[in-house]
């Protein structure tokens, strides 16, 4: 079995995704027969050291990355013919698709959270729902990473058939890290994500910022496409960490006592999961599929979409003995559910069925 993985961007969850993937992967057909696309800025979040085979395009900016994409692409299907193609979030997927069929090679297509949940206009929405939908019926299979996306693709009028929810896991033993230093009485919350609109940074910020002889916080991410300008100087009980390294990110949710997720909109939520395989508690919105990762008052806690006075209360009220039994019950969710190997079986039992039982040579 040789499988193309593409991304058009890989910041954030959808490196992560890929790292975790495609790594497994490579156990099970070899490290030549598991190749990846991306840009050339983000290449250094395909961090695994078991992905040998990475190549590049130039992404000066989405335009005409776009078109540094279909140039690569296609002389990665002239010289590695690929069994599957596995084309990551909404760009990738309109660009891989068309050129695969026209190749005759199946496409597994994750869209990673639909385009069509993004605070946009009627008329955009309306022309992407239309390319989902047209698009879909030239994909082998689409992989939902949460059934809260399956159930919103076939709103879309994509063919129920063609949805699979398959959710996004995480290696069990997280990089090798010790607690980051974080003396402070105060309760410790971590934000972990781009500062964007999506994510909710503002609404973070918002909710903290009466907050400050109780709490203290520390910010990692950055802005990307779209991202915000964020000025920290008002919150002195806020550190901003930038983009961190995945042993980085463990260090420091290791040392707090609570990861929080103020997003508008969320396919999954990574960040949840990385949390939870830390023991770590996590207060989200109760927005797309963080309802299916975090179960209210039992292994975290979850608060109405940019309610930020919903927020501010709980982190008010909050008792640390509290947290620690919801982390400890989340860690034992996050055993059943989203481990990387159950989602690389469902995958490998996926590609199975698009292509004949893969070999593991």
């Amino acid at each position: 079995m040789k499988v193309l993985h593409v991304g058009e961007s890989v910041m954030g969850g959808v490196g992560t995704y890929i790292n975790e993937l495609a790594s497994l992967q490579v156990s099970l057909y070899g490290a030549k027969n598991v190749q990846i696309l991306v840009p050339y800025e983000h290449r250094h979040h395909i961090s695994n050291p078991a992905l040998k085979h990475i190549f590049t395009f130039s992404r000066p900016n989405r335009k005409f990355g776009l078109l540094y994409l279909v140039v690569e692409f296609v002389k990665i299907l002239r010289t590695f013919k690929p069994d599957i193609v596995h084309a990551q979030s909404t760009i990738a997927g309109f660009v891989v698709r068309p050129l695969c069929l026209f190749w005759r090679i199946p496409v597994v297509y994750c869209p990673h959270g639909w385009a069509t949940d993004m605070e946009q206009g009627a008329f955009k929405k309306k022309a992407i729902t239309h390319v989902e939908r047209v698009l879909s019926h030239i994909t082998a299979r689409i992989v939902a990473i949460s059934d809260y996306e399956r159930e919103q693709g076939i709103k879309l009028g994509i063919p129920a058939h063609k949805l699979v929810t398959v959710y996004n896991g995480i290696a069990q033993v997280p990089p090798p890290h010790d607690p980051a230093p974080w003396q402070d009485e105060r309760l410790k919350i971590l934000f972990v994500g781009r500062l964007d609109r999506q994510k909710g940074i503002d609404i973070f910020l918002d909710a903290i910022a009466p907050l400050q002889d109780t709490v203290c916080a520390r910010v990692i991410g950055g802005a990307v496409t779209g991202g915000l300008t964020v000025d920290f100087k008002p919150f002195p009980h806020v550190e901003a960490l930038g983009w961190q390294t995945p042993a980085q990110i463990a260090a420091q949710m290791a040392a707090g006592d609570v990861v929080v997720m103020p997003s508008r909109w969320e396919g999954f939520g990574l960040v949840a999961v990385e949390a939870m395989r830390l023991s770590k508690p996590v207060i989200a919105s109760n927005v797309g599929g963080l309802p299916e990762i975090i179960q209210h008052c039992k292994t975290g806690y979850l608060f109405p979409k940019e309610n930020v006075g919903a927020l501010t209360a709980m982190l008010k009220q909050v008792e640390r003995q509290k947290l620690q039994e919801l982390g400890v019950a989340g860690y034992k969710r996050f055993l059943a559910y989203f481990i990387a190997d159950r989602m690389a079986k469902n995958i490998y039992k996926l590609y199975g069925e698009i292509v004949g039982t893969p070999s593991k040579t």
